[in-house]
Formats: structure tokens, sequence, C-alpha cells
């Protein structure tokens, strides 16, 4: 008796990917939980209790810095890199409109740590940290230079170390581009996996911190692996899209598990990788379901303020609530909450004010 054997169909994992949308909603975002993360990670030390005792989620938050510099990657590649292929790219143009979308806000919110430093000098007001007033810190941070290894401690606006080391990997970003466009998609998405474990065997061989504690003493180094992985996942995205059927299941997946991650190891150094498959993840999304709740116009603009918020919690964190230590040096558990809860409010304030005041104007003036 002839025997027949029934073919097994199995649904495909991924499928050939559409073209972005020319704004990912998705991604913008995903930029204000960076951002938001970040924040809460520099007031935790206003909050009444220490929230390693329970989890690392907030011990953790420096890697938002990370998602931002791979965000950075993804969207630089998404704007020029076809242009870069092409031949059509415009290098001139590139770096005012790069200098507009960080230099006025970095200025503007450098202006205040400066009028502390003067009335500090002219003995009005005392200096909580007085090491981070430093003089000669001040040209490296016009300059852009404060995370090139020019000075040895964190100053005025501390954040801003962030944008220098975006600025670094901004004039590095052609020849990643060309680097990356030389490769097979999947090929580069290896090339910079390995970038990255470079990174961090040096930092942990060489330097005095690990790579994701990196700051002024050489962020640099820091944000090269990243946005050369933000490229690579946005090349990778051209080709390929995870299957409709499985991309939410496998979205949901990936969240519970980088909440585990950051929740119980100490070091988030594992989790980047996952973060940029988050990433392409949401960038998915956005092409497979635009009405997505990651869409809402409430949370697209707070992703539109997002580096409004990034680097005016600074402010709040040293004018605030170092006001308020003043006034009540162990303020007790409730009142400890209510003042987080209303310096979490007084930073998105003046988000809105320094985009709609600040960034916006200056970037279309600037920008052309």
């Amino acid at each position: 008796m002839a025997s027949t054997t029934a073919a097994v169909g199995f649904p495909a994992l991924f499928v050939p990917a559409r073209p972005h949308a020319r704004h990912i909603r998705t991604l913008t975002s995903l930029r204000f939980f960076a951002a938001f993360w970040v924040v809460i990670l520099h007031f935790s030390k206003d909050m009444p209790f220490d929230p390693d005792g329970a989890t690392y989620l907030v011990h953790n938050a420096r890697a938002g810095v990370d998602l931002f510099f791979m965000l950075s990657g993804f969207i630089m590649a998404h704007c020029y890199l076809e242009g870069i292929a092409g031949g059509g790219f415009a290098w001139g143009t590139y770096l005012r409109r790069r200098l507009a979308r960080i230099y006025p806000l970095h200025v503007v919110t450098l202006l205040p740590f400066l009028l502390l430093f003067a009335a500090a000098g002219a003995g009005y007001v005392r200096l909580p940290h007085p090491e981070a007033y430093d003089a000669a810190a001040l040209l490296p941070n016009l300059l852009l230079l404060h995370a090139w290894g020019t000075t040895d401690h964190l100053t005025f606006n501390y954040p801003s170390w962030s944008i220098s080391a975006e600025w670094f990997a901004y004039l590095l970003f052609p020849g990643m581009a060309l680097a990356v466009l030389r490769l097979r998609p999947l090929a580069s998405l290896f090339v910079a996996l390995a970038a990255l474990g470079l990174a961090w065997f040096l930092a942990d061989s060489a330097l005095p911190r690990p790579l994701m504690r990196l700051t002024y003493d050489f962020g640099i180094l820091r944000i090269v692996p990243a946005f050369l992985l933000g490229i690579a996942v946005y090349r990778l995205s051209l080709v390929h899209d995870v299957a409709p059927w499985l991309l939410r299941p496998l979205l949901a997946v990936t969240l519970l598990a980088l909440a585990l991650l950051f929740h119980a190891l100490p070091s988030p150094i594992l989790g980047v990788p996952l973060l940029a498959f988050l990433i392409f993840l949401l960038a998915g999304l956005d092409r497979q379901a635009p009405t997505t709740g990651f869409a809402r116009p409430s949370l697209l603009y707070l992703g539109e303020i997002s580096y409004a918020i990034y680097m005016v919690h600074a402010l709040v964190d040293v004018f605030f609530f170092g006001f308020l230590e003043l006034l009540w040096p162990t303020p007790g558990p409730v009142l400890g909450f209510a003042f987080c809860a209303i310096g979490l409010a007084l930073v998105l304030v003046l988000a809105v004010l320094a985009h709609r005041l600040v960034e916006r104007p200056a970037r279309t003036w600037l920008a052309g």
C-alpha cells in the first residue's frame, strides 16, 4: 500500500519589509520613555527610600541614554542613508541641521548654571557641589567637547555630556553609514554587536569605569557602538519585518524580558541588544499598525519634547530640590513623594516651554 506524507506548513516568522513612513511615530513615543527613565534615575536620590533595595529598574535607567543613542543612529539612517548611498549627501547642510537640533537648547540650559556660578563667586549663594562649576570646563561645554576626555568630572548641566557624545557620533555618522552600506544587513548587525562587545571589553579592562557608566570620561566610546547598532537595525528593517501574527506577542515578550532583566541584574549592559531589538519591533509595528497605542497624540507630543525633558531636568534637580533640601532636610516619606511628584511636573512644564520658546523656533531659524 502506497503511503503519502502530508507536508506540514509553518507560518513565516519574517516577511519582506515595506517602506517606513517619513515619521516613525512609535519611535517618537519611545523617546519619551527613554528620557523619563533617566529623569527618574537622577531624581531617585531625593526619594524617601532607596529603590535599589527592591528593584534595579531605577539603577539601570542609565540604559535610557544608550536607548537614545541607538534611536539617534536609527533616525539618522532613516533621514540620510538613502542620500549617502545615492551620492546626494550634503555635508554642510547636514552639520547645520544637526547643530540646530541640539545646540540652542544646550546653551540656554547652560546659562542658569553659569548664573549660579557667578552668584556663588560674588558670595550670594553657596554651591552644593562646587566641583561641578569648573571654569576650566566652560569652553569644552560650549564646544561640545566635554564627553571627549577633556574634563575629569561632570560639570554644569550634567546630563549634557550625552549631547557632546551625540555631536561626536554625528561627525562620524557618514563614515559609519558607508561602512554599513558595504555589508549585508545581517552582517552589519553582527559587526555592530561585536563593536559593542569590544567597547565593553576596552572599558572594563583599560578605563576606570564600565562602559555604561562612562559619561565625561570618554562618553564618546559609549556612544559609538550604540549609534552603529541603531544604523544597523535600520538597515535590517529595510529588508525584514516580523510577520504580523508574531509581532505583537513578540513585542510583549520583549518588553517583559526587558523589565525582568533590568529588575534583576545590577548591570544594564545585557539589555542593550534587547533594546535594539525593541526598536526593530516598534518600527515594524508602525508599519503594520499605524493606529497603535504608541501613536496616541499625547505620547507623540511627549516624544517630541523628550529632548527638552532631558535637558531641563537637571535644572529642577539642582534648583528645586536644592532649595527644598535647605527648607526640609528630612521631609519624611509622604512629603518626599509629594516633592518628587512636583519635581516631575515641573520638568514637564519647563520642557513644554523650552520646546516652544527655544528648541522649535531656533531649529527652524538655524536649519533653514
